[in-house]
Formats: C-alpha cells, structure tokens, sequence
C-alpha cells in the first residue's frame, strides 16, 4: 500500500495553527482564575502547602527533561506528543473530580491529592509539548520555523482572551439567571476544556503520517 501525500509546509502549518485554537481554547478553561478560583479554598490557613501547589506545575514540567529517553524506547516523538497529552488530561480530572465529590478543604489527605493531580498533569503535558515541538521541528522546513511559531503565539494570544471572556460570562450568566451552584458549573468547564484539548490532536494527526 502507497504512503499518504506528505502535506505542504503551508498546509502543516495551518494544521498546527488550528490545533493551538482548539488547545487554547481548552487551556484556558482549565487553568488560570478558573483553577484558582476552585482550588485556592482548600488551602486556606496552609501557606507551606498552597506554596507547593503554587510552584509544583512549574517544577513538573522542569522534568521533561526525560522527553528524549522516552522517545528513544517508546518510538516516534509523534505517538509521545499524543499519548503524554492523554495522560495529562486524565490526571487533570483529578481537580474537577474533587469538586463533584465533595472534597473537604483544609483536609491534608485533599491538598495532598490535588498536589500529586496537579503534578502529573503538567509533568505529561510538558512532556507532550516536548516531543510535539521536536516532532513538528522535523516535520517544517526550518526557514519556516518562525512563521510556525509567530502563528502559534498569535492563536494563543487570540484564544485564550476570547475564550477566558466568554467563559466568565457564560458562569456568571448561569449562576445569576439560572440559579445553578458556581461550584457545580467549574467541573463542566473543565472537563469541556479537557475535551477541547484533546480535539487539538485531530488537525495534526495527518502530519507525518507518511513518515511515521
């Protein structure tokens, strides 16, 4: 059976340039005021453990370091990107579950879940954008490489006004005409957010299709 036609450089990049939208418009739905409006109560009166929630994203993706080990025993950074991205949005759920399930704040067993939740989320999420910039770099010629990622900042930019706008506004317009409990719309949020980013993968799938 023949390999697909390899997309043109301009068709790749418009393809990256529609998966940011979808993965911004759902990043933005999941993190930011949205997450800390939900999380910072079960931390209330605990400063070492809301310090360690506060910097434990940053510290995971710090640890994609592993990125390259990993490609280089489970394949193509292509199936990395995709599967790390998975993974990270199922330990997201972790947050929006807590919520659902009546998490107690101020209970150590409660911020210690949401910390450990919140770690491995980013730390696969780092690790998918890790192997998605080193998949994509192979895939565009490197000339282009700078029309890529100016179209990637401006969706990000775009998006994630637009989107953290019209979300607000959709809570507080169901809290205030609907009477629905503030609490009880953030995990439809952010399991919606959740599904935006993984139909961020759908556009890309053909890229490198041939080849991988």
């Amino acid at each position: 059976m023949a390999n697909p036609t390899p997309l043109s450089t301009g068709s790749t990049i418009r393809r990256v340039w529609l998966g940011q939208m979808l993965f911004s418009a759902g990043h933005a739905l999941t993190t930011g005021g949205f997450l800390s409006y939900f999380t910072n109560p079960y931390f209330r009166g605990f400063s070492l453990a809301f310090a360690i929630f506060q910097v434990t994203p940053e510290a995971a993706e710090s640890l994609s370091i592993v990125t390259r080990w990993i490609v280089h025993r489970l394949g193509h950074p292509r199936q990395v990107w995709w599967g790390a991205l998975l993974l990270a949005r199922v330990f997201a759920l972790v947050i929006p579950g807590l919520v659902l399930l009546g998490g107690v704040p101020g209970r150590y067993d409660t911020m210690l879940v949401i910390i450990i939740g919140m770690g491995m989320w980013y730390l696969f999420q780092g690790i998918s954008f890790t192997a998605y910039l080193s998949w994509l770099s192979a895939e565009i010629p490197e000339i282009n490489w700078g029309r890529m990622l100016a179209s990637r900042s401006v969706a990000i930019s775009l998006v994630t006004i637009i989107m953290t706008w019209t979300a607000s506004q959709l809570v507080d317009w169901t809290v205030r005409e609907l009477g629905w409990n503030r609490e009880l719309v953030y995990p439809f949020l952010f399991v919606a957010g959740g599904s935006l980013c993984l139909l961020s993968i759908v556009p890309l799938l053909p890229i490198g299709r041939s080849n991988s």
